[in-house]
């Protein structure tokens, strides 16, 4: 019997007043954390919808973490910048590589086809020492190097030859960025990936340096500071 003057029992429908239950820290029989104070009810059991939403959800995070990094280096790539991955059309962006292992034969050998869609040979070019640089219109870094070397072409073009290798661009994007980045070397395409396979060139950009005979004598797959090249070119000198 209520006293006169105290306040009516809430009452739930079909039944007395109901309140969740706390489980006191370290006597859950489950639970994402121990005595993290939640009520009873809100906890999910072992193996039910929620928690294998819970644990897929902490395994996903790490991997898209991961991606995003790669994805980044990717697109960004300094100048001697280590660690640049991801691949633009099946090849890696950035890096800081430079090959051990010199091609067999001679570039005078291998073939190209020039933006008319005509083939050619690199014999056109031997009697001087050469830098054949491999770039593509969605290679970042190749995007940001390409005016220093018209920079050090424009210095050095009467003792070295340059030739720009352009690798999985269509004509029209290949014509695009020569123009945005105002290079006048000659500028060529590798269709197959073929002559970058063939220098050992294990991502972009990559540029070799050729002796005047037509040997390769040094692979660099990095982004080159002007500094940088005009050394490289001095050793093949």
């Amino acid at each position: 019997m209520r006293e006169p003057g105290s306040r009516p029992e809430p009452v739930r429908a079909g039944g007395p007043r109901w309140s969740p239950r706390v489980v006191p820290r370290g006597e859950e029989p489950f639970g994402p954390a121990a005595g993290d104070g939640l009520p009873f009810a809100r906890r999910s059991p072992p193996g039910s919808l929620t928690v294998r939403m819970r644990r897929s959800f902490s395994t996903l995070v790490p991997s898209l973490a991961l991606a995003g990094a790669l994805l980044l280096a990717a697109c960004t790539g300094d100048d001697g910048a280590a660690g640049g991955t991801t691949s633009g059309g099946g090849l890696t962006v950035g890096g800081l590589e430079t090959s051990d292992t010199m091609p067999d034969g001679n570039i005078a050998e291998r073939s190209f086809e020039d933006f008319e869609g005509e083939e050619g040979t690199f014999e056109d070019f031997i009697g001087k020492p050469m830098v054949v640089n491999f770039w593509g219109s969605w290679c970042a870094p190749c995007i940001k190097e390409m005016p220093d070397f018209e920079a050090v072409h424009q210095e050095l073009g009467d003792r070295v030859t340059f030739v720009g290798v352009n690798v999985q661009d269509t004509v029209e994007q290949a014509q695009q960025m020569a123009k945005a980045t105002g290079v006048t070397y000659p500028l060529v395409r590798d269709t197959r990936n073929e002559l970058l396979s063939w220098v050992g060139g294990v991502s972009m950009p990559t540029t070799a340096f050729v002796s005047a005979d037509g040997t390769v004598v040094k692979v660099v797959s990095k982004t080159l500071s002007p500094d940088e090249l005009r050394t490289e070119i001095e050793a093949i000198s």
